[in-house]
């Protein structure tokens, strides 16, 4: 999101291709990984072969790397199968601009001689902040009571933003079996996704609702 808002690559790597420590092991079961924003594809890809790998103590990690990521920007992906969808699987109406920025890119990629349709994975429109609202909350809740305890102090009203201290209050909620039926939810959700990409190489979506 950072990178569409900014006009930069952004790059979420496969979970593990680079390490989160020493600091954590996991963060947020798996939603978060760690990478760049940059100017260019070109860029990325080298700051990827710099920093993937894991360390020790990683609770998981990702298939060793054959070759280096740069040299990928050389070869030629041959047809790819894409897959792109103009609508918000939350339910929610999209913007025009990022209508229209969709159809063009698919259009690009079909005129490049790729096969292009319109095809999204099945999922309810509540799912996915049903999901992922509560496990995030109940990270934050997590991430500032352990630094509370650290300092020794809870933060003061002037150190949140009011999104932030309003999850915290509904992290403070979730409780840990609550937590572990989200997980447990979001991987059901992500085999349904990982089924979806069996058949599809890439899947085109807008990044946000609007501009």
């Amino acid at each position: 999101i950072p990178a569409s808002s900014c006009g930069l690559v952004g790059l979420k790597p496969t979970r593990a291709r680079t390490s989160l420590g020493p600091d954590y092991g996991d963060v947020l079961s798996g939603f978060c990984h760690e990478h760049v924003v940059t100017r260019t594809v070109r860029d990325s890809a080298a700051m990827l072969d710099c920093i993937h790998g894991n360390e020790p103590g990683d609770p998981y990690v990702a298939p060793p790397v054959n070759g280096r990521f740069l040299d990928e920007l050389k070869k030629k992906p041959g047809k790819l199968r894409i897959a792109f969808s103009k609508k918000n699987p939350a339910g929610a109406s999209l913007h025009a601009d990022c209508v229209q920025g969709v159809e063009a890119v698919a259009k690009q990629l079909a005129d490049l001689g790729h096969e292009v349709v319109e095809a999204a994975p099945p999922l309810n429109a509540d799912e996915p902040g049903n999901i992922f609202l509560p496990l995030w909350a109940a990270w934050l809740a997590s991430e500032i009571e352990g630094e509370a305890a650290r300092r020794g102090r809870g933060p003061k009203d002037d150190e949140l933003e009011p999104l932030t201290r309003g999850l915290w209050e509904v992290g403070k909620t979730v409780s840990a079996a609550q937590y572990l039926m989200l997980v447990k939810e979001a991987q059901a959700l992500t085999r349904r996704i990982a089924s979806f990409m069996q058949t599809y190489d890439v899947w085109l979506t807008p990044t946000l609702a609007a501009p």
